[in-house]
């Protein structure tokens, strides 16, 4: 029995070379291979009459209706191994039956670029050059408004009517002309349902109008307004939310019109193969590396990751210069007052980041949901961002939390303290928790989304990636939960080169701003060691005061994987993949953090007899990370001199502390991250099917 499929286009999307490269495959049958077909469209109008005639004789039965015409072409090549034609939905008198057919695998093939296609649709109309296999146009155009409006607005109005229909498709594969030019772009999906990777037999990029209309410009505007009119029309779609280069479609009203928006992103994002990556507080390299190896997995499989930072200093150098999309994440930037000095839960971070404040935090919920409208994602995967989080619960988004265990909280009522060594009053914990709550759900009210209980209800997702292990989760009483390791990147940075000699080997992450930041350096300088030492930011002045021979100071980040399995003492302020990589080589760590997230964990790290902790009140320069909590303080001892140099010299010399970090080690040898990547890719993959 042939598997039957069926591309759909919009047109002027390279359908013709797509259907030319499927006829290559052995044993895919397509109407040329039974009748005289133009482009194999099948139920083609000018020759529909036609086809049923002649597949009326090869059935020896009348065909009435285009329903039987498509049974019997499917009838007909049976045999086959693939059997399938080349469409458009307005060939279709009840297209939304034809769709909704389950025996047949849609192929839906559209442009990302509506004014190219737009100018394109007008030239073929005019010239009657309706095949072109993406070869440059010889001839140039000059748009009128008086002479060719009227046209144009016709061809925006069927493009955007027919991607909508396109769009509703359950279940389709969908692609678009401009991947398709690519020679290096692999569709998963499409390989997998042909069982062989399908590629255009000659790829050429894809021509712009901006190439062959004279006044490019004008025409774009008048082609986005007309978007705009067609959206505002009723009836029509609001196709120009859905992919970038298309217009805006806008609510008309409050809450009606919020929950029209919400229905409109929720359908055209449910069979989307985008994943939309939020990392919204917090900082440092971490949120930008951490799910860099999963998305490269995910675009080898033919999905689009989308990121959206907090902070793009550094995300061309570890995103963006490997294709993927950037986009600013919306962040809270008002000072907060009233709320306790001393952070108690996550509630309270959320209440520091916009959820004390109700016109401010809805303010970010549709800023994210306008970014989310823009990029259509099938799944929206937050690294720290909770507003993210209550905009995507607000539109009935796919997605899921992702991170280490300070950005998971356990699903408790209300969120548990963080200070799981103290003791909190049960009142404290509870009323940023109300408070955050209360106000979420006014916003929820307004824009749609289920209420929540608790702050918990935020987190509770699709799925959750609860990025590190059990030992070192930030919350020791979590209860049952499923890790799926750390996420860290080994191979980002410059080689690492080792000072000449002899001695033990320190590595030593440590910030300019961090309090005793040049007693750590002239302890490392009268070492016996040699030092790599990264201090991002470090000035020119203390580089030449305190590098040497056997101190080599870097304001560049340094592959970890080359220098981490040489190393014999790693120092930190406790980012998770630092300390997360010196464990696993059976490392042992001395820890300084500077906020209340790496207070917690390294506090675990400790506990395995792998680490030196120590506690001061603040860096230098004030909050480190706001986002993580308050700088730690541990009563009067934080404020006693630190001799790190004895300290250094004790975790170099006592067993205990490389016993410690060789049993961490010995206990995850088996763990791999390129393993923990594909089975995030592959998680995420499911979740885009679902």
């Amino acid at each position: 029995m042939a598997r039957k499929f069926c591309v759909l286009t919009v047109g002027r999307a390279g359908s013709t070379s797509l259907m030319e490269s499927l006829e290559k495959i052995p044993g895919l049958a397509v109407p040329r291979t039974n009748v005289e077909s133009e482009d194999n469209e099948l139920v083609h109008p000018r020759h529909v009459k036609r086809h049923a005639g002649e597949y009326g004789k090869l059935v020896k039965r009348k065909i009435s209706t285009q329903p039987e015409l498509i049974d019997a072409f499917y009838e007909v090549n049976d045999s086959a191994e693939y059997a399938g034609f080349k469409s458009m939905p307005n060939r279709h008198r009840d297209f939304a039956a034809f769709a909704s057919r389950k025996d047949i695998q849609f192929i839906t093939l559209q442009r990302r670029d509506l004014a190219s296609t737009a100018a394109s649709f007008h030239r073929a109309n005019e010239t009657g050059t309706w095949r072109r296999h993406g070869e440059p146009r010889p001839d140039t155009w000059t748009f009128d408004v008086p002479r060719d409006g009227e046209r144009v607005k016709e061809n925006v109005r069927y493009i955007l009517q027919s991607q909508r229909l396109l769009d509703a498709i359950p279940g389709a594969i969908r692609l678009f002309y401009e991947d398709l030019c690519d020679p290096k772009y692999a569709a998963a999906e499409l390989d997998r349902f042909f069982g062989r990777p399908v590629r255009l037999l000659d790829p050429r990029p894809a021509t712009s109008g901006r190439s062959y209309v004279t006044n490019w410009e004008d025409f774009q505007r008048f082609v986005t307004a007309a978007a705009k009119q067609v959206a505002a029309t009723k009836g029509a779609a609001e196709p120009a939310a859905a992919a970038p280069g298309r217009g805006a479609a806008r609510p008309r009203g409050a809450a009606s019109g919020a929950r029209a928006q919400a229905q409109a992103v929720r359908r055209r994002s449910a069979a989307s193969g985008r994943v939309f990556y939020a990392w919204e507080l917090g900082m440092d390299l971490g949120h930008l590396l951490r799910f860099l190896n999963p998305a490269l997995q995910l675009r080898e499989r033919g999905h689009e990751v989308v990121f959206a930072v907090r902070d793009l200093s550094n995300a061309e150098s570890t995103l963006g210069h490997r294709g993927f999309p950037l986009m600013q994440a919306p962040i809270w930037i008002a000072n907060v007052t009233g709320l306790p000095k001393v952070t108690i839960s996550y509630a309270e971070i959320a209440l520091r980041y916009g959820f004390i404040s109700y016109p401010g935090l809805k303010a970010l919920v549709k800023a994210w949901r306008e970014l989310f409208r823009y990029v259509r994602p099938g799944l929206v995967l937050t690294d720290h961002s909770p507003t993210a989080l209550l905009a995507a619960r607000s539109l009935g988004l796919r997605h899921a939390p992702i991170g280490s265990g300070f950005f998971n909280p356990p699903l408790t009522n209300p969120l548990p303290s963080m200070r799981y060594w103290d003791k909190v009053p049960a009142e404290r914990i509870a009323q940023p928790d109300q408070a955050a709550t209360q106000i979420a759900n006014r916003v929820l009210a307004d824009l749609g989304g289920a209420p929540l209980k608790s702050m918990a209800d935020l987190f509770r997702a699709d799925e959750n990636f609860l990025c590190t292990f059990p030992e070192l989760d930030h919350y020791p009483n979590r209860g049952k939960a499923q890790y799926w390791g750390p996420t860290f990147e080994m191979e980002q940075g410059v080689e690492p080169k080792w000072p000449e000699g002899e001695g033990k080997r320190i590595f030593a992450y440590i910030k300019p701003r961090y309090r005793d930041f040049e007693d750590l350096l002239k302890a490392l300088r009268d070492s016996d060691a040699r030092v790599l030492v990264f201090a991002p930011g470090i000035t020119k002045e203390h580089m030449d005061k305190y590098g040497s021979k056997r101190m080599v100071i870097s304001r560049e980040p340094l592959k970890l994987k080359a220098m981490i399995r040489d190393c014999d003492l790693v120092l930190c302020h406790g980012g998770p993949g630092t300390v997360t990589a010196a464990l696993l080589a059976g490392v042992p760590l001395l820890i300084m953090p500077t906020q209340l997230e790496q207070l917690m964990s390294s506090r675990r790290v400790a506990q395995q007899n792998a680490a030196i902790v120590v506690m001061k009140a603040k860096p230098t320069g004030g909050k480190e990370n706001p986002a993580a909590g308050e700088p730690p303080a541990e009563g009067k001892e934080a404020e006693k001199p630190t001799d790190y140099g004895r300290l250094i010299k004790q975790l170099l010399t006592d067993e205990k502390y490389r016993a410690g970090a060789r049993a961490f080690a010995k206990k995850y040898e088996r763990f791999s991250q390129a393993g923990q990547s594909r089975a995030i890719a592959s998680r995420v993959e499911q979740l885009l099917q679902s």
